[in-house]
């Protein structure tokens, strides 16, 4: 699963929502938010962590693990593209994106990051943008609304959503 969305979007709190249910299920799985791989100054776009991401996972695959859960904050189609490539695996990719309104983004962003952070302005702004431009790129498989939905909610249907397409079952 490759879950998509701008700052601010809930796409870490999915994630860790999804990942109960599927410890719960005794679903073995993987979970990475791919900006980790990127995190220092200046942070690395896409292209200079994807072959980081393709490596961790091939690293993880040797461990049997074989459904990963993703999280990522692609900038543009060709980032998504590039990521969703680094993804890999046998099984393909379900690619979900979680939509918010870019005022609400904002305010999530302006909410969790700390004052004193020199990139928050910057960061509270291209939530704006951010969330306008990723809900409408290509190859999206599902969309969400995380304004109206709960994140256990978002995580019982990203759920749902992986089981139509096998990537996991009970």
């Amino acid at each position: 699963l490759l879950l998509i969305g701008a700052p601010g979007a809930g796409k870490t709190t999915a994630l860790w929502e999804l990942s109960g249910l599927l410890e719960a299920e005794g679903i073995v799985h993987g979970a990475l938010e791919t900006e980790q791989l990127s995190f220092g100054w200046p942070l690395l776009g896409a292209r200079g962590y994807a072959r980081q991401l393709e490596t961790v996972l091939a690293l993880q695959r040797e461990l049997d693990r074989q459904l990963f859960l993703l999280a990522a904050t692609p900038e543009n189609q060709a980032e998504l593209d590039l990521i969703r490539a680094a993804a890999g695996g046998a099984g393909g990719t379900l690619v979900a994106c979680l939509c918010v309104a870019p005022e609400l983004a904002a305010a999530r962003v302006e909410q969790r990051e700390p004052d004193s952070w020199a990139g928050r302005s910057r960061l509270i702004a291209h939530a704006r943008e951010l969330a306008e431009v990723i809900q409408r790129f290509e190859g999206i498989d599902v969309r969400l609304d995380s304004d109206s939905l709960e994140p256990a909610e978002i995580a019982r249907l990203l759920a749902v959503e992986l089981k139509k397409v096998r990537l996991y079952e009970q």
